[in-house]
């Protein structure tokens, strides 16, 4: 007994010496971050990069970040500051890193160029001039940072060609690790060109330094005003882009308050980790104690050998009754299959959508929208030119996804649900019959039937659900980590945000 009561007392103190250790581990935030602004090319030069880069880094200083900075550089001080923002990213909390100047595409790879080298138009000539995007996002990545941000303000353009601004072969998407927590932040979409600006600072820029620091705003949510910003300045002509994911919200200038009565479950304090680790301490120090208790104490020996009788007698106490129980469930189980699957049959409903009725409160399609439903019924025949029929449609905004409604139930001779007579306040009327956005708890009846294919990890999917001007997403997508990929997993985002990964399932009253 004294043996237990020593060894309970080194348990103990153990974790009260261990604990603080996993909160510290918790507790910090260091930010590094590296900017460079190149401008002074020998073709193209162009006017704002520099100033670009300098009022971003003030910016970021202000927000506590370790800055590294560069500018008008040529390939070989290029990779001198690369390599020292690579040293000191190792294990930071946050590691950023800007870039304003020329970035261009040949044959699937982008590159950021630096200033004072002759280019020729070939891979060869820029693999040995430039740098490779890819490879700079695999060496952030493999720092060991817990988060990562990306953000090119780099012309979508050919800067062999033309200047800033106009059209020809510029940076496209850069994939990012499935497992990495890391946004890439581009100041227009893939494809697109991005204005170099006849003021101080780029539009995007601009927008960057005015909203970096909103307090108590997330990332995604200075996204969101960057976003806003560049089209209002541009006519929406440049309309910026984002990829990649962070399961947390990333906050730069403090948290908002939060009210428990309005506390979104799919935002997560920054404490959860602690949470998890304080939860693993105490289950570890409670085990520790059973096996110290049956080890040192008569009491605990006694109880094993009747646990151990106990097991014996529950084995030989296996009887007829059981058994036909037993199988009389087994049968019940499979009539019960084999009538779902007779009723999937029956519910089926003529209309220009395939659906089913879910749990005979209403009906929902069997799969997402796809790209030729959308162009049949929008009579957007252009829309998507190079997706295929059968794939679900994607780049679909809240406010497209409504309008698809409205337009198909006036096809199957339905009432429209939505009055879209104001786009800044969308009314539902939901006691029409007609299709319809699903709220989250049908999205969900629907995906826990089986009976609805590709609700999770397809695209996500909107929902009516909104909270302070933002719409609800479902599902996870082909481009979520798979801790996303669930019935349970959401996001909001504003009602006119477009991805490659999400779309829409409609749903109608019965």
């Amino acid at each position: 007994m004294k043996k237990f009561k020593r060894i309970l007392f080194i348990t103990i103190y153990s974790a009260l010496f261990l604990f603080p250790l996993f909160s510290a581990q918790e507790s910090g935030g260091r930010r590094v971050a590296l900017v460079i602004g190149n401008e002074n090319y020998k073709n193209s030069p162009l006017n704002n990069p520099v100033r670009d880069a300098k009022a971003f880094k003030k910016k970021l200083e202000e927000l506590n970040f370790d800055v590294d900075e560069a500018y008008d550089v040529n390939r070989e001080k290029m990779n001198s500051a690369l390599k020292s923002f690579y040293k000191k990213s190792e294990n930071a909390d946050l590691a950023l890193f800007y870039y304003s100047g020329h970035g261009i595409e040949c044959n699937g790879k982008n590159y950021i160029l630096p200033v004072g080298q002759d280019f020729e138009d070939d891979e060869e000539s820029f693999d040995e001039n430039a740098k490779n995007l890819a490879q700079i996002i695999e060496r952030i990545e493999n720092t060991g940072c817990s988060k990562y941000i990306m953000i090119l303000d780099a012309c979508r353009n050919n800067p062999l060609k033309t200047s800033r601004g106009s059209s020809n072969r510029g940076i496209t998407t850069v994939p990012t690790s499935s497992s990495a927590e890391g946004l890439i932040f581009y100041s227009c979409a893939s494809g697109a060109t991005a204005d170099d600006g006849e003021g101080k600072h780029s539009p995007f820029t601009q927008a960057l330094i005015d909203h970096i620091a909103d307090p108590g705003a997330s990332f995604n949510q200075v996204i969101g005003s960057v976003t806003k910003a560049v089209k209002e300045a541009t006519k929406n002509k440049q309309v910026p882009y984002t990829t990649g994911s962070q399961t947390t919200e990333t906050y730069l200038n403090g948290k908002p308050e939060i009210n428990p009565a309005n506390y979104d479950n799919n935002i997560h304090s920054d404490n959860s980790n602690l949470i998890r680790f304080s939860l693993i301490l105490f289950v570890l120090f409670l085990f520790i104690m059973i096996i110290c208790f049956i080890a040192f104490t008569e009491r605990g020996h006694k109880i094993i050998v009747a646990a151990k009788k106990t097991s014996v007698n529950l084995k030989n106490q296996t009887s007829e009754f059981t058994i036909r129980t037993v199988s009389n469930l087994k049968e019940k189980a499979k009539a019960s299959q084999e009538k779902k699957k007779e009723e999937k049959v029956s519910q089926e409903i003529s209309s220009y959508l395939d659906s089913v009725l879910v749990d005979k409160k209403f009906y929902c399609a069997l799969s997402p929208v796809t790209v030729l439903q959308y162009r049949e019924i929008s009579g957007q025949t252009d829309f998507e030119p190079e997706a295929k029929d059968n794939e679900p449609v994607t780049n679909i905004s809240y406010l497209d996804a409504v309008h698809f409604m409205n337009d198909l139930s006036n096809k199957d001779k339905l009432e429209c649900v939505y009055d879209l007579s104001n786009p800044q306040n969308i009314k539902i009327d939901r006691s029409k019959n007609g299709w319809r956005l699903p709220d989250e708890a049908e999205w969900k009846r629907a995906a826990n039937t089986k009976q609805v294919s590709d609700m999770t990890g397809l695209v996500w999917q909107w929902c009516n659900d909104s909270k302070k001007g933002k719409y609800m997403l479902k599902g996870g997508s082909w481009d979520s980590p798979e801790s996303l990929i669930n019935t349970n997993s959401r996001m909001m985002v504003v009602k006119d945000f477009k991805s490659d990964a999400l779309g829409m399932i409609g749903v109608r009253n019965k």
